[in-house]
């Protein structure tokens, strides 16, 4: 994504657009998140989110429900069991690479797919099963402000 085509942009002037790279150019319809500010943090207000397959960023998408338009990613070894993750589970659109960096960016606006499989079966807070098992390996008991969300 370092040579994100940010003139592509320009092609969607009705949709606003907010990156993390400090380095992207000003254009009317394109905002730079500040420095403390996370992806997960905005990710609830986003239509949706267009991301290139990383564990962190798709979980945090699945968590907060926001659909993702993924781009395929070579050279990545965990990315098509990511990309499977993602159209199991999430609503999402997968994209050629190819396609982000030569052809215009149709697929923000296409219809994004539904989760093929159950979505509700995917738990959003596989957290909680981390801090049972470190706290059932250190014999700590669970507290009862630290239980698991609904």
């Amino acid at each position: 994504m370092q040579q994100v085509p940010y003139e592509r942009l320009g092609e969607l002037p009705d949709r606003q657009f907010l990156s993390f790279d400090a380095n992207a150019p000003a254009l009317p319809n394109h905002r730079c998140a500040p420095g403390r500010i996370r992806p997960v943090d905005v990710m609830p207000i986003c239509e949706r989110i267009l991301a290139k397959p990383g564990y962190s960023t798709l979980a945090e998408a699945c968590r907060v429900g926001v659909p993702v338009v993924c781009l395929t990613r070579d050279g990545f070894i965990e990315a098509e069991d990511l990309l499977q993750g993602l159209a199991e589970y999430s609503t999402h659109r997968i994209v050629p690479a190819t396609d982000f960096y030569t052809q215009p960016w149709d697929f923000l606006t296409a219809p994004m797919h539904p989760p093929k499989g159950e979505a509700s079966a995917l738990d959003r807070h596989g957290e909680w099963a981390i801090i049972g098992a470190i706290a059932d390996y250190l014999g700590l008991p669970q507290r009862g402000d630290c239980k698991r969300p609904n």
